[in-house]
């Protein structure tokens, strides 16, 4: 069987979002690290301001595949980049507050409602992200399959065991490798526009 050769354009889109990973990871450190600190928990109580950028950042490594590819008018792209946009802070922040009930109250305090409640809100949470960041993808790509729902979904929560890994190989100036350290090293934030902006242009090319 013959595959496709790469353009120019491919390795474009395949390329961004590694850029956009590293530069979110860039900004999200130094912040983290040189600005607010980050010790023990408190650093999850602080606003991070680079989070609004990253956020953008994000929501441009998924749709410019869709705008390149699949030839998203201008005035659907900035609608569709306010309304990512405003998904993604807003998970972040609900996502921040889940997070911290479930290390202080849950993990910290042994409560085992607080752990399953926390499980559930951040499923939820993953599942209502990935069918907003499907709209635009079954917008202006007819033939895209429902089940790439399931697929957003799995890129996202991928980011888990892909940040786990990092921190464990990687583990920088962390002495714990629980996922809440690597949140702390910026992996997930890494790894996040990596996978969607992948999967954006996999699935616009039809590779999936």
């Amino acid at each position: 069987m013959e595959y496709p050769k790469l353009t120019l354009k491919d390795i474009f889109l395949l390329i961004t979002p590694i850029l956009i990973g590293v530069i979110s990871w860039l900004m999200w450190s130094y912040e983290l690290h040189q600005v607010v600190g980050a010790r023990g928990f408190a650093w999850l109580r602080e606003p991070l301001t680079s989070i609004y950028i990253i956020s953008f950042l994000i929501v441009v490594a998924f749709l410019l595949p869709l705008r390149v590819e699949l030839k998203m008018p201008i005035g659907w792209t900035l609608f569709y980049l306010v309304l990512l946009y405003g998904a993604s802070v807003g998970t972040y922040f609900l996502a921040k507050q889940i997070f911290y009930t479930l290390y202080t109250r849950g993990l910290i305090a042994g409560d085992n409602r607080i752990i399953t409640l926390s499980i559930w809100k951040l499923l939820g949470t993953v599942i209502l992200l990935s069918a907003i960041y499907f709209i635009p993808m079954r917008h202006f790509h007819k033939s895209t399959d429902g089940m790439h729902i399931l697929t957003i979904m799995i890129a996202i929560i991928s980011v888990v065991p892909a940040s786990l890994i990092c921190i464990e190989q990687l583990p920088l100036w962390s002495t714990q490798t629980a996922f809440i350290d690597a949140v702390k090293l910026g992996y997930p934030i890494l790894w996040l526009p990596i996978f969607l902006g992948s999967l954006s242009t996999a699935a616009a090319k039809e590779w999936i």
